[in-house]
């Protein structure tokens, strides 16, 4: 096995982003089986196909732990020194639905930091990446959050589990008759890119996983942005539930809001 250094580890794992999404859209043209894996979730088999892709091109330019959704085996593992935390398809059910906003992620953590992040469109062939210290970008141009300072002028997008907890749907109320408008783009890497180029302001999730925000988070810190948890505090990579991710300048208004 190879050891790359981070830098060029960044560069390489845009270009295997960039193939996965190549292999996402070849796939999806062919027809793929869907699975539900509950009630209200579905998977489906390029899931699965991205999902070796990227393990066995990771792991070849690159000797650590590669964490993601579907091995639920993994716990606290996360915290290891050295990983790889990726997301083969966020927004499955866009992707199914026939919606643009399905995406790729890959996130690289050392010593419980994260490192860069990276997140792929195929669909626009658009790529978001950032690493620590060097800013945020959308291709090659650089990304700024949006310089919004007033809640009620803000367009903050929301989760859509709302049947997970009866404080999902009244942090939503809250957020209706507080801000300008919401959004529900059933992505979490889709919105935390439109906070990293300003388009939303924010982006609550009651209830997520480090696979679903690990890229973005850093994305939208390097863009100018803020994440925490509900509490104000960073967020803790091993206890990941509770998140806000927002331009800075609505960021204590907004967790006021929602902790009421």
């Amino acid at each position: 096995m190879n050891k790359m250094q981070s830098r060029d580890l960044y560069q390489a794992c845009q270009k295997i982003a960039i193939e996965a999404g190549v292999i996402i859209e070849t796939e999806k043209k062919r027809g793929y089986k869907i699975i539900r894996k509950s009630r209200k979730e579905l998977v489906t088999e390029i899931d699965l196909i991205v999902q070796s892709y990227l393990s066995e091109t990771l792991g070849a330019i690159n000797d650590c732990d590669i964490f993601y959704e579907e091995d639920k085996s993994q716990g606290s593992k996360i915290l290891s020194k050295e990983c790889f935390i990726i997301d083969p398809i966020d927004a499955t059910h866009n992707l199914i639905a026939g919606l643009p906003f399905y995406n790729l992620s890959i996130g690289y953590v050392y010593n419980n930091e994260i490192v860069f992040g990276i997140i792929h469109f195929p669909y626009s062939e658009d790529i978001y990446h950032a690493y620590k210290g060097e800013g945020a970008y959308k291709n090659l141009d650089q990304l700024s959050v949006s310089k919004n300072i007033v809640l009620e002028k803000s367009i903050v997008a929301y989760d859509n589990q709302f049947h997970l907890d009866q404080s999902i749907m009244i942090n939503y109320q809250k957020l209706v008759e507080s801000v300008f408008t919401t959004r529900i783009l059933g992505s979490a890497n889709r919105d935390a890119c439109f906070i990293a180029e300003g388009v939303l302001d924010a982006r609550v999730w009651n209830s997520t996983k480090v696979f679903d925000i690990v890229a973005g988070s850093i994305i939208v810190n390097e863009a100018g942005g803020l994440v925490t948890d509900f509490n104000a505090q960073p967020i803790n990579l091993g206890n990941i539930n509770k998140v806000v991710m927002s331009n800075g300048g609505i960021h204590q208004e907004l967790l006021e809001l929602i902790s009421l």
